[in-house]
């Protein structure tokens, strides 16, 4: 399993030969382009920091570890909690957002403590109530994993690079 860091590096190999203008190309306008997805990652990325930071001090009740594998599987549709925009965007200005997130992110995890990780939980949209802050973490790669698996189906369907 890839960590987060692997994953993004991934992602940032995969969408750095697309033009901007590629980068906001969509197949439908019921798909995202792969704009979008960054965005999307941008937007959870920051959600799950701010949670993260808003549990720390604050008493939860003991984790279930969720079976949070079955992020991979693309076969199940998710409905995203988030809006991403319809804005045309530049790979720059994503990238710069994207690695702020990341930073902010990495911070976070360093501070923590081991048994904030394993006894700390929050409620997760898919996996419900009590999962550990350690499990939101992992979470993180799989998610972009995920998405990183979307931008190369974006990418063959439209026949870019």
């Amino acid at each position: 399993m890839y960590t987060h860091n692997e994953v993004r590096r991934n992602i940032w190999k995969n969408v750095k030969p697309l033009s901007d203008q590629q980068l906001n190309q969509s197949e439908s306008t019921d798909r995202w382009s792969i704009a979008q997805i960054l965005d999307h990652l941008l937007i959870i990325e920051n959600f799950i920091t701010k949670k993260i930071k808003d549990t720390l001090d604050v008493p939860t009740p003991p984790p279930i570890n969720k079976p949070i594998h079955l992020t991979l599987n693309r076969s199940r549709k998710i409905k995203s909690p988030t809006t991403v925009s319809n804005d045309f965007q530049t790979l720059q200005s994503l990238q710069k957002k994207l690695n702020a997130s990341r930073y902010s992110f990495e911070s976070l995890i360093e501070q923590m403590t081991q048994e904030q990780l394993e006894q700390k939980s929050i409620s997760h949209p898919v996996f419900g109530d009590r999962m550990s802050l350690k499990q939101w973490i992992e979470f993180v790669g799989l998610h972009e994993q995920r998405h990183l698996e979307q931008i190369k189906e974006v990418k063959a369907n439209l026949r870019f690079p």
